[in-house]
């Protein structure tokens, strides 16, 4: 038994529980608690960084949204000169996911850190939802997401949560 006591702190110290014990610099801590995690390549755009202030917190959701924003252009304006390319004859239809997924991979990125900026912003406002925010987007942590594709019992987009409150954040950050 004392064995036991002596070890227990080892134990502890290893687990994912102790980083409840300290501070906090992210969410989430542990990608092992949830029962459908994201892909690894994932993972570093759509962990919610805690900043030190809600000031610093609407600065990074603000690049943010210009970097999504402009990912979402240039993006649009690749699907453009690919259609002028199928015009043209210089394409064929079989090409497009080669010529626009390099445009797709950085819309994806963009989007996740405008999702987890967005909700860092949420945190530091005080809004007691803002983890769900990410759980049910495609874009943020998708837990929940991936849990109402895979078992079917409810539609995440449904939950009123699958979507960032960009009104919401609009004012706070303003």
């Amino acid at each position: 038994m004392k064995l036991l006591f002596l070890l227990l702190p080892v134990f502890i110290a290893g687990s994912p529980a102790f980083a409840f014990w300290g501070k906090s610099t992210q969410w989430p801590t542990n990608w092992r608690q949830f029962k459908y995690p994201p892909k690894d390549i994932q993972k570093p755009y759509i962990t919610v960084k805690f900043t030190q202030s809600i000031d610093v917190a609407c600065k990074k959701y603000k690049v943010a949204r210009k970097a999504a924003d402009r990912a979402e252009s240039a993006r649009d304006a690749a699907f453009r000169r690919f259609e002028q390319k199928l015009i043209y004859g210089e394409a064929i239809e079989s090409d497009y996911n080669q010529f626009i997924d390099r445009y797709y991979q950085k819309l994806w990125r963009a989007d996740s850190l405008e999702t987890a900026a967005g909700v860092e912003v949420l945190r530091q406002w005080g809004d007691p939802d803002w983890k769900k925010y990410s759980l049910y987007s495609s874009r943020g942590v998708g837990e929940k997401w991936r849990e109402g594709i895979n078992a079917g019992k409810f539609k995440p987009i449904d939950s009123g949560f699958s979507v960032l409150p960009y009104p919401k954040l609009s004012d706070i950050c303003n």
